[in-house]
């Protein structure tokens, strides 16, 4: 009788082992997906935040020193 608990034991443990490996690789899987979904989250708010922050220069900005008007002017009286 002895004998043949630890056996009993030891059929419990490998029917439970693989049910914590499925539970341990569920928990795993979920903590990637959430830790993921709060990174794409946080990327997004960066870029939104960047694209905010981004100053686009207009064409007009030559045009504040007297070498880029020069320049324009000879420009524009080349191609007439």
């Amino acid at each position: 009788m002895q004998s043949r608990q630890p056996n009993i034991n030891a059929r419990k443990s490998e029917h439970q082992q693989p049910n914590k490996t499925i539970v341990t690789k569920k928990l795993l899987v979920q903590e990637y997906k959430d830790r993921l979904k709060n990174n794409i989250k946080s990327l997004n708010e960066n870029f939104d935040r960047i694209l905010c922050l981004v100053k686009i220069n207009d064409d007009s900005s030559h045009k504040a020193n007297s070498t880029g008007q020069l320049s324009e002017y000879y420009a524009m009286r080349e191609e007439l």
